[in-house]
């Protein structure tokens, strides 16, 4: 299917396709809820996010012309846009979400769980993700639930991909250790 995203991209950025913009949106807009719904974000808010990247695209499609990786440029979007609602709703200057970024249990923790069919491993692995940094746990979903690159998570981190490969392996090797 990647390729033909990338296909329907081009589309959207050479002629403003409303068709092109349609399927764009159709496939990245659960995987954008979903990853707000991941921060603690309500539902409400989660959507205006969504709508508010998708507005800005649209008007200003003729500037991305240099985005070759749309999910990666959706995401971080739609991160900054969770953040600039949060400063708003806090009413700071800063804000470091890479500590308030959670998994929820029906995500990673459900499929390690499901897997192993027990409850004790359960308890123990919800000890060990709660131990981690929201980085590391950060790095994590966007890694194994939404199945992105190291490149597409250095761009969204503002990591390089080298500095992602490490966190993985390192938070990885961190979890099998104190398993």
């Amino acid at each position: 299917m990647k390729m033909n995203i990338d296909l329907i991209w081009q589309k959207f950025l050479q002629g403003g396709d409303d068709r092109s913009f349609s399927a764009i949106y159709n496939e990245y807009v659960d995987e954008l809820y979903s990853y707000g719904i991941q921060w603690g974000f309500r539902d409400e808010i989660c959507k205006d996010a969504i709508q508010d990247v998708f507005y800005k695209m649209y008007i200003s499609r003729n500037s991305l012309k240099q985005i070759k990786n749309p999910a990666a440029y959706l995401l971080k979007s739609y991160r900054y846009r969770l953040i600039d609602i949060l400063r708003k709703e806090v009413k700071t200057q800063y804000i470091d979400l890479s500590d308030h970024f959670f998994i929820s249990e029906n995500n990673i923790l459900e499929q390690i769980i499901d897997a192993e069919e027990s409850n004790l491993l359960k308890n123990k692995v919800e000890k060990l993700l709660n131990r981690l940094s929201g980085q590391q746990r950060e790095a994590l979903y966007m890694k194994f639930s939404l199945g992105l690159g190291y490149d597409e998570i250095g761009e969204i981190l503002n990591i390089n991909s080298d500095s992602v490969k490490k966190l993985i392996y390192r938070t990885m090797k961190k979890l099998r250790e104190q398993f």
